[in-house]
């Protein structure tokens, strides 16, 4: 039974990296943006009844166009070949459809005129808080976007990361990257404002300095809803919660889709972190799994070395993770509670990790789109 209420599905993405088609992965290749218009399109259409969505929004937060920082130091045809696919992956936005795209620093690839360039080809809103061309006063772009879905005002604003990883890299592009708390505070009154319903952070961060982030706001002056973060390339199939704000993030290289469902019961955006010891939880098993896996490969490897100290290092290493693991899964519940769907228990979130399968069916005219740009590439 659907409560009271509407459904809100937002589908977001981040550290695509330039991937317009699935990723050639030797195993278990996946993505394409003709898949990805697709999901979305059907989404309506299909799944459980109680998750159909009242309104769909799709966002981007960050290191969507390029596949990284070194293209500017590559020869000019294989730049220019950038551009023209980077141009495509705009175009085929402008056709699925997009309600805030926030640029980090693979976006900033070819440097500030070149994104602007991008930017003047785009039909949906493009933010950032913190985002300056070096020597301007003004920022680049808005620093926040609004839009109506089901009756409800949702503002997104964006943050893109100031610590590019590669020295002088903003430097080069011609970008100033300012600090993203004083550039979100700049913005309270604005936001405060604009009087919206839900503040939907888009951050270029990664997961743990958007935690960090979070927790240092100061929530009677910027009441954020929902951050959703590119930078760390991990796929939360539970929220990480900062303060009760429910942080996510989508995977790398469009190989999945981000979509949660929230569902807003009396227009409220409040929702329990419920999950939150839940989600630790399985971050711990699945963290001391990987240990294990990876003590075994060591050590299956290490024979070849004829190091016995070695060998018996990794042997206590093994041993070690062995026991962490039966530690965990001796903890591990034998149900896992579901989201509440309780009209009367408030609004609540279904949040999902959507692989991007290749036997999905592919939109004909983003198809044709991604085509007609790589025809204009030089071999």
């Amino acid at each position: 039974q659907r409560p009271k209420g509407k459904v809100l599905t937002f589908w977001y993405t981040g550290n695509v990296r330039g991937e317009r088609e699935d990723c050639g992965c030797k195993k278990n290749p996946r993505g394409g943006l003709t898949r990805k218009a697709t999901l979305i399109d059907q989404a309506p259409k299909s799944g459980r009844e109680i998750d159909r969505p009242d309104a769909q929004l799709i966002v981007d937060s960050g290191d969507l166009l390029f596949s990284g920082v070194f293209i500017k130091r590559m020869a000019d045809k294989d730049k220019k070949n950038a551009m023209i696919r980077a141009e495509a992956i705009v175009a085929s936005f402008n056709a699925i459809g997009c309600q805030a795209f926030l640029p980090g620093e693979y976006d900033l690839a070819l440097g500030v005129d070149a994104l602007m360039k991008l930017k003047s080809k785009a039909r949906f809103p493009w933010i950032s808080a913190n985002l300056k061309k070096k020597g301007d006063k003004d920022l680049l772009l808005p620093a926040f976007t609004v839009t109506e879905a089901a009756g409800h005002k949702i503002l997104f604003v964006g943050v893109t990361n100031p610590d590019a990883g590669r020295k002088n890299h903003y430097e080069e592009a011609g970008a100033e990257v300012l600090g993203p708390k004083a550039a979100l505070l700049s913005q309270v009154d604005a936001i405060a404002a604009a009087k919206a319903d839900a503040v939907v952070l888009l951050s270029n961060l990664g997961i743990e300095a958007t935690s960090k982030l979070l927790r240092s706001l100061p929530k009677d002056k910027l009441a954020i809803t929902m951050a959703l973060v590119s930078n760390t390339a991990r796929s939360t199939y539970t929220p990480i919660w900062a303060d009760g704000i429910p942080i996510l993030e989508s995977g790398n290289r469009g190989k999945t889709l981000g979509r949660i469902d929230m569902h807003v019961v009396d227009g409220k955006f409040a929702f329990r972190a419920e999950e939150e010891s839940q989600g630790r939880l399985v971050r711990n098993y699945a963290n001391a799994y990987r240990s294990v896996h990876n003590a075994r490969r060591s050590l299956a490897v290490a024979p070849a070395t004829n190091d016995a100290a070695r060998t018996k290092r990794l042997e206590r290493n093994l041993r070690l993770a062995v026991e962490r693991l039966a530690k965990i899964e001796a903890t591990l519940p034998t149900e896992v509670k579901a989201p509440s769907q309780d009209g009367d228990n408030g609004s609540w979130l279904h949040p999902q990790i959507v692989s991007v399968l290749l036997d999905i069916k592919q939109d004909p005219k983003v198809r044709r789109l991604i085509d007609s740009y790589e025809a204009k590439t030089s071999k």
